[in-house]
């Protein structure tokens, strides 16, 4: 009949793949894949991993907004694919592209990035911006008082103190006072070990802060440390009661709570970031 009577082609089989489409081997396809190829069933991947099945089905299904914040997701996946003998640097960099491209990476809404404290009002940021500044002038006046009581009790025309103590010029008949005693001085880094005793703990660490270099990111099983080292150490913690950290060879208190928590451990001490 011509073109305009022409019938269009029927595709008997819709599971059929069109050309050009290609069958991308997304995160969740790779771990099913494996783990039906190994005869293990989710129940076992729970006991190993201490992940719930209801997580693990949201995983091997490719429901990631079923799943909680990046972080928390992310840790998942590298355990997962490592427990089935899996490359965990290369599962977690498939699946963070397949969660940017999820959540429209490049796109004007920008990527979703889960943080522990989040704001959206400007009075929070107009009155965050208030307390650094005035961090900063109490730092500058604690100095300033500090700098003039050394410059006092050194009195005119004489240098400050030394840190050293030097013993007495010991006389005739007297008895040695041994060797100078010197002051104490503060660690200019931190050696860090956490462990997780009895149940599992997921941790992040970077360096300095924040939004430093990811120093190491995995779930913390029983029997297991982690070693780290810096002069500035963030730590975040999902499940901190499970966690026991020592810093310096000395045991550090972690705050109970039920909700993750943000540490900043420096030479001066740990507290929350």
């Amino acid at each position: 009949m011509g073109e305009r009577g022409a019938r269009r082609p029927v595709i008997d089989d819709p599971n059929a793949t069109l050309p050009g489409v290609v069958d991308v081997a997304t995160v969740g396809r790779l771990l099913r894949g494996e783990r039906e190829r190994q005869g293990i069933g989710l129940d076992q991947i729970q006991a190993e991993t201490h992940i719930r099945v209801t997580q693990l089905r949201a995983i091997e299904d490719d429901r990631l907004d079923a799943l909680p914040a990046e972080a928390y997701a992310r840790g998942f996946v590298r355990t997962y694919a490592e427990l089935l003998g899996l490359d965990g640097d290369q599962m977690v960099q498939t699946f963070n592209d397949q969660w940017a491209a999820a959540h429209g990476a490049g796109s004007d809404e920008g990527a979703v990035v889960p943080a522990p404290i989040a704001s959206t009002d400007a009075s929070a940021g107009r009155a965050g911006r208030l307390i650094v500044i005035f961090a900063l002038f109490a730092l500058a006046a604690s100095f300033a008082i500090f700098a003039i009581g050394r410059l006092a009790s050194s009195g005119p025309g004489q240098r400050p103190a030394q840190s050293t103590v030097r013993p007495a010029t010991a006389g005739p008949g007297s008895a040695s006072t041994g060797p100078p005693t010197q002051a104490v001085a503060r660690p200019h880094s931190v050696r860090i070990a956490l462990t997780a005793p009895h149940a599992p703990c997921w941790l992040q660490a970077r360096a300095g802060s924040g939004a430093g270099r990811v120093l190491t990111e995995l779930t913390l099983n029983p029997g297991r440390t982690v070693h780290l080292h810096g002069r500035r150490v963030w730590v975040r913690l999902g499940d901190p009661g499970n966690a026991r950290l020592r810093v310096n060879g000395r045991q550090v208190r972690v705050p109970i709570s039920a909700q993750p928590i943000n540490l900043l451990i420096t030479p001066h001490g740990v507290r929350h970031a």
